[in-house]
């Protein structure tokens, strides 16, 4: 149904950008995108005979890098370079090849084996962030004042695979400590190494390496709701979750790079008056200048390239893809992600374990598309974080979007295999 949808939407944004002054060769070339959206198309269909299950993750994932295959493509046709045109054609593929391959490859391993729900793996993962951090510090070239640039965002992609586990083995640990009530005060001693490490998290990839989106996403966002739907008591659920969003909001607000950023949004347009806009700001607000002429339909391909300078669709995908091909397109991706997100939440499962995880997937990647999307409607200051699948940011990206994926839709068939209906596992509801 999404497929059509979008197959519709992008024919009929065609259809009104065709009578505009575009040369016949760049409106050929535009139709790139329905090449990858047939692909999909049919990828879909035999998905949905052979593996049901399978179907709504991967049909999102694929849709979503269709679409990113039509910003990208149509940037490089603005550089007038055939070469450049044929490489961004070669690595969106080969990363939808390995991206497909990852999601089954991490389905199967899920679905027939129990070793990832190992406390000590679980716990390995917790403390590899850290380390993760502290490595890119040392070995980390700066970029921009972050220090995450170590084999480009690969540091961050490892903390999108290793923070679900990690929470999940934190909230599965059923030793308790009883201050008072064990109802109002109970708490695990996962839920304490848990917070304690998020601390820790927020201070070196906040203070340290100077990257912001690890802070919020994983600190605010992950560690905020995860204590809120799974703690063991409500004094630890409101405790400990208000310390995550104290500890994200802290570190970010006590930021010069995220205080100028926020500086940027509130007075704009007396920055643009004065002429003392970065170019990143310039770019926001020429963007808010013209969205509302975007309409429906967009100005079309690559013009917000044409009409301002080449933009980095890594960060700017949203802003992208309403200008040039309207809000319908745009608001289409944003929702088709967070339908992605949603079907995530929602994968059966049979323990505490496999509900935590699965809720965190969802959480990650949620909170990735919606700080991406508020950033780049100067809702929210950029984190540098792009969104997952939809923009050009890198096989490491996108390889960690499919692991999710694939882990997400092992556990859902983890339930259907015949040989665990004989065990003790039984379904978990949210606390």
């Amino acid at each position: 149904m999404l497929t059509a949808i979008t197959i519709f939407i992008i024919a009929l944004h065609m259809a009104v950008t065709f009578p505009t002054g575009l040369t016949t060769e760049t409106k050929l070339w535009s139709l790139g995108g329905f090449a990858l959206l047939a692909l999909v198309s049919l990828i879909s269909a035999f998905m949905q005979e052979v593996k049901r299950r399978d179907m709504p993750l991967l049909q999102n994932m694929l849709l979503m890098k269709a679409i990113g295959f039509m910003v990208t493509f149509s940037y490089a046709f603005l550089e007038e370079d055939a070469a450049a045109m044929i490489t961004v054609i070669r690595s969106q593929i080969l990363t939808a090849a390995i991206s497909t391959a990852l999601f089954f490859v991490l389905k199967r391993v899920i679905a027939r084996f129990r070793f990832y729900r190992s406390t000590a793996l679980g716990y390995a993962a917790l403390a590899g962030v850290p380390i993760f951090l502290l490595l890119a510090r040392i070995l980390g070239p700066e970029t921009h004042g972050s220090y995450l640039s170590v084999f480009g965002i690969l540091v961050f992609s490892l903390c999108m695979i290793l923070m679900p586990f990690a929470t999940a083995a934190a909230f599965s640990d059923t030793r308790t400590v009883n201050f008072l009530d064990p109802k109002l005060t109970a708490v695990s001693g996962g839920e304490l190494i848990y917070i304690v490490v998020l601390a820790g998290i927020a201070f070196l990839s906040g203070k340290v390496d100077h990257e912001y989106g690890i802070v919020l996403i994983f600190v605010g966002c992950l560690g905020g709701l995860i204590f809120l739907m799974y703690g063991r008591s409500t004094g630890s659920k409101l405790l400990f979750s208000a310390t995550a969003l104290f500890l994200s909001m802290y570190v970010t607000m006590t930021s010069t790079k995220v205080a100028g950023r926020l500086s940027v949004i509130l007075h704009l347009k007396d920055q643009w008056n004065r002429g003392h806009l970065s170019q990143e700001a310039t770019q926001l607000y020429f963007f808010l200048l013209r969205v509302r002429g975007a309409g429906f339909y967009g100005y079309g391909n690559a013009m917000l390239s044409r009409n301002l300078y080449p933009t980095a669709e890594n960060d700017y995908i949203f802003m992208t893809l309403i200008y040039n091909h309207g809000l319908l397109i745009g608001i289409l991706s944003f929702l088709i992600a967070i339908a992605m997100c949603r079907t995530i939440m929602l994968t059966p499962t049979g323990n505490r374990y496999d509900t935590v995880l699965v809720q965190s997937l969802g959480i990650t990647l949620a909170a990735i598309y919606i700080i991406s999307f508020g950033g780049n409607l100067g809702s929210l200051p950029l984190t540098g974080i792009s969104a997952v699948f939809l923009a050009g940011s890198g096989r490491s990206m996108d390889a960690a979007g499919a692991v999710l994926l694939g882990v997400a839709a092992g556990v859902a068939e983890h339930r259907f295999l015949p040989r665990l209906h004989k065990s003790n596992d039984q379904p978990y509801q949210a606390m």
